[in-house]
């Protein structure tokens, strides 16, 4: 019995040292973070602000820049866990940018260009793509070398899973949102229906509810959470906000939800008003379920706004 006492006394104590230990390592972490953050900040002669608690510094290195036009430059670029950051040198750890050198990778969509065995000792490429604040197409923005396969595999593998986690919800698939958020038991995006029910609650009477833009900064924080997996509470927030969250959802969306088939048979110059209305009234072969369930969700809300 006695040294049954012993024994647990000596495994708590045990637990308590490798706990202690743990929070040592991770307050260690952070703190180098932190401090890399900072020292990051001060080669900028720009007022780059990269204080953000959440911001977490990834990687840093020398990349060729491609521009358009076939005209190589080098730079020097720092991936954080939310932007990527295009700068040149301006003297001894010194880096000077521009506006057009920063890239939030919510925005972000990564190609990995394929050589051809002619281009093959030219080192590797990957393509940066951006998606217009005001939604349409994503646009190249650069295309960079590397000069070895195995630099080229390491800025891939950060870049990608980097742009995953800033692509959580916004941009990502109906089925594969549903298929992260299988256990909240809804049909729709948790997102579509927390937006719906504050807006039901409190916007239906409001006029140019989805017209008018609300904050663009708050829109744009309230969209890192979500992409970070973290659901905020929506029912403070300004209705105009919300739409705008609802809207860019929609927007973002990679294929309609009416399907491309569907879309094209909506908008042909031959149309046949008895086959369109037949694929509306029964969607089950054209229409996914999934898409049915959010179409008739978004349907019954807009119903109800005051135009």
């Amino acid at each position: 019995s006695c040294a049954l006492k012993e024994l647990i006394v000596a495994l708590k104590l045990v637990k308590s040292k490798v706990e202690q230990q743990l929070y040592l390592s991770t307050e260690r972490a952070r703190i180098r973070n932190v401090l890399r953050r900072v020292n990051t900040e001060g080669f900028f002669l720009e007022d780059i602000l990269l204080d953000d608690e959440e911001r977490r510094y990834v990687k840093e290195g020398d990349l060729v820049m491609i521009d358009p036009n076939g005209k190589k430059n080098k730079r020097f670029c720092f991936l954080f866990s939310d932007l990527f950051l295009v700068t040149k040198s301006a003297g001894t750890d010194s880096f000077k940018m521009t506006s057009s050198g920063v890239f939030p990778l919510e925005r972000a969509t990564l190609w990995d260009i394929e050589k051809t065995e002619e281009e093959k000792g030219e080192g590797k490429s990957f393509s940066l793509f951006m998606t217009p604040t005001e939604g349409g197409p994503p646009i190249k923005k650069f295309t960079a070398t590397c000069n070895t396969e195995a630099e080229l595999y390491l800025w891939l593998a950060k870049l990608h899973h980097q742009i995953k986690l800033n692509h959580q919800i916004f941009g990502e698939s109906l089925p594969d949102v549903l298929a992260k958020e299988s256990g909240k038991g809804l049909v729709v995006p948790a997102l579509v229906a927390q937006s719906i029910e504050v807006l039901q609650a409190r916007g239906l009477l409001i006029p140019d509810l989805f017209i008018r833009c609300g904050n663009s900064n708050v829109t744009s924080s309230l969209k890192k959470m979500i992409n970070r997996g973290k659901v905020p509470d929506l029912s403070s927030q300004c209705l105009h906000v919300v739409a705008n969250l609802l809207e860019d959802y929609l927007l973002a969306l990679p294929e309609p939800l009416l399907t491309y088939p569907l879309c094209e048979m909506l908008t042909g110059e031959n149309l046949e008003s008895y086959r369109i209305m037949g694929e509306i009234k029964n969607p089950d072969e054209s229409v996914p379920l999934q898409n049915q369930q959010l179409i008739e969700v978004l349907c019954a809300f807009f119903c109800k706004i005051d135009c």
